[in-house]
């Protein structure tokens, strides 16, 4: 299960359990799973949360859940994955380039693990569309912030481009995707990027995607 949230004492204790009903809904697998990653994601972007360390508490939940959920194997709830991917993807679709930058990396580390990675819940969590669809929807929320964005932390192993083109590469991979509304997506996201690519960048897009087509 995905870890408590370390909130300061500082937080009025309204907020505190309008959090802790989001936390606790968004892991689910009831009807209250949309409602509660709305409610976390609205109560990041608030100014006065934000001042009091909300938004980061909530990334850093939402970051030491992916790992704990990582290691937990196959035990794992494939809904609190879905949760915490839903609420990240929410986040980076609200949040300004500023705070995306700061946690961007660690956030698509996990991704590119969770894609490639050979263990038994990974195999099992990315086998699932639904994970596969968060996962895009990050995808392309994380390529326009790089796109729009400031420069990555210094101490960054990887930089904007290099992000960028893991992103597309997978997102052209996503077009022969077994499921309809995967693809989709990922088609949809590839349109998105492509408008905020120079030309020159658009023109290596469009001529991959073109080569892709023929390969298949």
């Amino acid at each position: 299960m995905p870890l408590e949230p370390r909130l300061t004492n500082d937080v009025p204790g309204v907020a505190k359990r309008l959090l802790a009903l989001g936390f606790r809904y968004v892991v689910s697998a009831s009807k209250e799973h949309q409602a509660a990653k709305a409610l976390l994601v609205r109560l990041c972007m608030r100014p006065d949360m934000d001042r009091l360390g909300v938004k980061e508490n909530c990334i850093d939940w939402a970051l030491r859940s992916l790992g704990g959920l990582k290691s937990g194997g196959g035990h794992a709830s494939i809904y609190s994955l879905i949760g915490v991917l839903s609420f990240l993807a929410g986040f980076l679709n609200s949040c300004d380039n500023g705070s995306a930058i700061m946690f961007l990396v660690v956030v698509l580390e996990y991704t590119q693990d969770l894609i490639t990675s050979n263990n038994s819940y990974a195999e099992l969590a990315y086998g699932y569309a639904t994970v596969r669809k968060l996962v895009i929807k990050i995808h392309r929320a994380s390529a326009i912030h790089l796109l729009s964005g400031p420069s990555l932390p210094a101490d960054s192993k990887d930089d904007e481009l290099t992000l960028l083109g893991n992103i597309i590469d997978h997102l052209m991979t996503c077009l022969g995707d077994k499921d309809n509304p995967v693809r989709f997506s990922a088609s949809k996201a590839l349109s998105i990027i492509a408008q905020r690519l120079d030309p020159d960048m658009a023109e290596q897009l469009l001529d991959g995607l073109t080569e892709r087509l023929q390969e298949d």
